[in-house]
């Protein structure tokens, strides 16, 4: 159930405590090595890349942290070799993350992800910003392969 009282949940701490429900959609934001934190803080899956951090919000199939490993690590691994950079970090070690409790909270999140690049002055509006799954609706379907 993706709403709700938790049946099972993984819990562990770093520097935040994280804590992963069984069957919850999950509110997931990672940043930039040595990146500032922000001061502020639809009904379809949300994500946006912005230039230092990114937000996405889904159901996992599986542990939280077997995919933040796969996503940043591989990321990583690619925007290192492209910047022709070795032995750095890219990205912080730690993510936030929020286990979403209701559809009133999924809609409040999945807005403001989309509404991210507008916030932060960069486009004017949601769907001209093409790293966003708001930017990625909004185009229209390729032509037919002839």
């Amino acid at each position: 159930m993706p709403f709700g009282l938790p049946v099972n949940m993984l819990e562990y701490r770093r520097r935040l405590p994280h804590f992963h429900p069984d069957d919850a959609y999950i509110f997931l934001t990672w940043r930039l090595w040595g990146s500032l934190p922000r001061t502020t803080s639809a009904a379809a899956y949300a994500w946006v890349v912005m230039p230092n951090h990114v937000h996405t919000l889904f159901l996992p199939r599986v542990a939280l942290p077997v995919i933040t490993r796969w996503v940043k690590g591989s990321t990583a691994r690619q925007a290192n070799l492209a910047l022709a950079r070795t032995g750095q970090p890219f990205r912080q070690d730690e993510s936030y993350d929020h286990w979403v409790r209701d559809e009133k909270q999924f809609i409040r999140i999945a807005r403001y992800i989309e509404q991210n690049p507008v916030s932060a002055g960069l486009v004017r509006a949601a769907e001209l910003w093409p790293w966003s799954s708001a930017g990625w609706q909004a185009k229209r379907p390729a032509p037919p392969l002839r």
